[in-house]
């Protein structure tokens, strides 16, 4: 994970295989917090969404990786 955590850094993007699976695991962990604890916290109704869109839009408007870009920049 190395090369592509250097890459994020450096502002060159994630790959879209990183983001699919990014945006899959956040969702559904979202959900899963919704269904578990928001009936205790009311308030959760609205701030796990509303976390969860801000995020996504982030995740969304970064550049998207080509790997080869990736492999080829890592190696010089």
């Amino acid at each position: 994970l190395g090369p592509y955590f250097v890459q994020f850094l450096e502002g060159h993007g994630m790959p879209f295989k990183a983001k699919v699976y990014t945006l899959s695991i956040m969702w559904a962990s979202m959900i899963l917090s919704l269904v578990l604890v928001a009936a205790k916290v009311p308030f959760l109704y609205w701030l796990l969404p509303l976390i969860g869109l801000i995020v996504s839009i982030y995740l969304l408007r970064l550049p998207t990786l080509k790997l080869e870009n990736a492999v080829s920049s890592s190696n010089q």
